[in-house]
């Protein structure tokens, strides 16, 4: 059965680290919150950058990293990494670089949003949007001795 691993879940200005499954384990995961800063570039286009939050607002858009790293001398295998999405957050898909996570709006199913419906406001089954998703997850097979994975996803601030 591979290993649940759960990241914090509030919207955190400082990397914060967990340590996994349970004391002495060598496998931990930081979580860290990145803004994302249009800046113009000489070409004339605008270049995204990401840069520590100082002030954000509704409407801005943050990149959540989660960082798996494992100290131990054999790899870690099967690793399963959970993170809910803040509830001041909407879920805006995953990072450039990034694998895509399978997404759940009820944090019990989990698949590609096209596969997930959610109750509409008049109760109904309709199909899931990116605003409903509630927890992301990724399935890592390995993690290196001595090594780290790394994970993210992009949202939108409420």
């Amino acid at each position: 059965m591979p290993a649940i691993l759960k990241s914090g879940g509030a919207l955190a200005l400082l990397a914060i680290a967990v340590p996994a499954l349970a004391v002495g384990n060598p496998v931990t995961i930081t979580s860290r919150v990145l803004a994302e800063v249009r800046k113009p570039a000489a070409d004339g286009t605008t270049r995204v950058e990401l840069a520590a939050p100082g002030h954000v607002t509704p409407g801005d858009r943050v990149v959540y990293q989660i960082t798996v790293r494992n100290s131990g001398s054999q790899a870690a295998r099967d690793l399963v990494i959970a993170n809910p999405v803040p509830a001041q957050l909407a879920y805006a898909g995953p990072s450039q670089g990034s694998p895509a996570p399978e997404v759940s709006v009820d944090g019990q199913r989990f698949a590609p949003i096209a596969q997930l419906t959610a109750r509409g406001a008049n109760g109904q089954l309709r199909a899931a949007t990116l605003a409903d998703v509630r927890v992301v997850r990724w399935r890592l097979a390995s993690v290196p001795a001595g090594g780290s994975a790394n994970v993210s996803f992009r949202a939108i601030l409420k």
